[in-house]
């Protein structure tokens, strides 16, 4: 399954910062984000349709096409393609566009999701109808979002949208047999549905689930489930409700600004709260987003932004800062296909360097997968967009925010002011809040904190202040060569009461030494926060293998 980098990329103008928001979203589409409308200040795509998308309709891989393709047999959410040429590895995450075939609901651009040769793929159509009548002189095409050319829109506003992962909350109506564990792999009787266990919670029979990340198939709510680590079972007692995940892109009239807006909420019970629901109304246009305001479009009670205004086109800067000049930036979009034994993860970032101020400084915004959440958490992500602002103005969903650079200091050691915008998700009808007031904290406060006493009301503030001297650099014990750790980045949220252990960023850590655009474990990491003698430094994955990131 891929995952997706853009490498030391050039904007396509001075200060255009756009360009690294529009590539960003031809690299989302390619990673699994599924594609759900689009505008380009003329008109607006509400097909869903991946070939109508109005910031790039996807480019043909040269030589890739041909007309003896044959659908024959569905697999899950997946149909088999026969008959086709050229296909590799690299196909994966590419689209197959198909026409001229017998039943309807086999012609359109389907997601390739798994090569099988050179000639059979398979693609994701979750209504395909296997051996179609017109099969063996079927037309296909294999597109590439990442080829896409830079689209006409600098001067108008546009924007793009898709859905992410989702995530299960299966309601079970009595205690598990055995223990299940986190990560294992669970499989349902009969529908055969397999996902990745992420959490159980059993309390009474009327507030217990499990929650689970979707890999292949569809669970119902009669049959067990059973986990393929721990051999624990429960049967569930309700439909499984699926928490959708959506993003919207909305840029202004120049090449500076915009606006994203995320949403995560419960596919049925709360579909007013989608973005994608919002695209038909009257008072989404060719210029106006989804939430963003206007008739029936109003913002979502359960969204929120990571930059910009929720309801109103009050846009900030992509990246901080409209001087970048002409820097280069990096992205990378984690594989975001579940598939057999495999599951969306869907974090995405990227990283702007800043070269009109000063050497190796650089700024962006990313989406994270957390690990360590707690069982019940139903939206295990965050979104990295910081503020700039010692009070941030995001204490409501509804408010506006600004984003600040990777590689401040500031914003990543403060216990105060939260750059981490997300919910508590229980999908209960009280309880659930969003919070602009997360923190980070690691297994030495001290350092991580950036002070020589731990504050007061830190969580690990009992570790001696004495561990983790700042004139050397920190060594794993357990390993002859004591090489330097990656640090957890533990994300928490606390009142006077109550306290949520957010858990730990997949792909963010930090680190005791290096500085800005270094490479870590083989390139699978690159560093965007330099250490120094009193604080950590910040590395970002995945990262490609072999690219040494530059500022400009």
């Amino acid at each position: 399954m891929p995952d997706v980098y853009v490498a030391n990329q050039a904007v396509q103008t001075t200060n255009n910062t756009w360009t690294g928001a529009w590539k960003l979203t031809r690299a989302m589409k390619k990673a699994g984000w599924r594609y759900f409308g689009s505008s380009n200040g003329v008109s607006k795509d509400t097909t869903g349709n991946p070939s109508s998308d109005l910031w790039g309709a996807q480019t043909q891989v040269s030589g890739q096409n041909g007309t003896t393709a044959a659908l024959t047999t569905v697999a899950g959410a997946d149909i088999i393609v026969t008959g086709l040429t050229g296909m590799t590895a690299a196909s994966v995450g590419r689209y197959l566009r198909v026409s001229g075939a017998a039943s309807a609901a086999n012609n359109g651009t389907w997601q390739i999701v798994a090569s099988i040769s050179s000639s059979s793929v398979r693609i994701r159509n979750t209504s395909a109808v296997p051996s179609d009548a017109n099969n063996n002189s079927i037309v296909w095409f294999e597109d590439d979002p990442a080829l896409d050319a830079y689209p006409a829109l600098d001067s108008v506003t546009a924007w793009w949208g898709a859905r992410g992962p989702d995530v299960l909350k299966i309601p079970i109506g009595a205690a598990s047999t055995g223990t299940f564990v986190r990560g294992e792999n669970v499989t349902q009787a009969t529908s055969n549905a397999t996902g990745e266990i992420l959490g159980y919670v059993f309390n009474t029979a009327s507030d217990s689930f499990l929650v689970v990340m979707p890999r292949f198939g569809t669970f119902n709510g009669t049959n067990v489930i059973s986990g393929g680590t721990s051999a624990a079972t429960v049967t569930p007692n309700a439909t499984p409700i699926v928490f959708v995940c959506e993003v919207v892109f909305w840029k202004s009239t120049n090449t500076t600004d915009g606006t994203i807006y995320h949403v995560r909420c419960d596919a049925a019970s709360e579909s007013a709260s989608r973005l994608s629901s919002l695209i038909t109304a009257a008072g989404c246009t060719a210029t106006i987003a989804p939430g963003g305001g206007g008739t029936g479009n109003a913002f979502p009670a359960l969204a929120y932004c990571g930059a910009g205004t929720g309801g109103s086109a009050a846009h900030t800067s992509w990246c901080q800062a409209t001087n970048h000049g002409s820097p280069r930036f990096q992205i990378a979009v984690a594989n975001t296909i579940n598939d057999t034994n495999v599951s969306a993860d869907g974090t995405f970032w990227i990283v702007m360097g800043y070269p009109t101020t000063t050497t190796n400084v650089n700024n962006g915004f990313g989406f994270m997968r957390m690990d360590d959440t707690e069982d019940g958490d139903v939206d295990p992500y965050l979104f990295v967009t910081n503020t700039t602002s010692a009070s941030p103005t995001r204490t409501a969903m509804i408010n506006s925010g600004n984003n600040a650079t990777w590689s401040n200091l500031t914003y990543w050691y403060s216990t105060t002011m939260g750059g981490w915008a997300g919910w508590r998700r229980r999908g209960f009808s009280t309880g659930d809040a969003h919070s602009n007031t997360w923190a980070t904290c690691a297994l030495i406060p001290t350092r991580s904190l950036g002070t020589t006493t731990p504050p007061t009301g830190a969580y690990l503030s009992s570790i001696s202040t004495t561990i983790g001297n700042y004139s050397t650099t920190d060594r794993v014990a357990c390993h002859p060569a004591t090489p330097i750790p990656k640090e957890p980045i533990w994300v928490i949220n606390y009142t006077a009461t109550t306290k949520q252990r957010k858990g730990t960023f997949r792909w963010a850590y930090w680190v005791p030494t290096g500085t800005e655009y270094d490479a870590w474990d083989s390139f699978r990491y690159i560093q965007v926060m330099g250490a120094t003698s009193s604080q950590l430094g910040l590395i970002l994955g995945p990262w490609d293998g072999s690219t040494t990131p530059v500022q400009s």
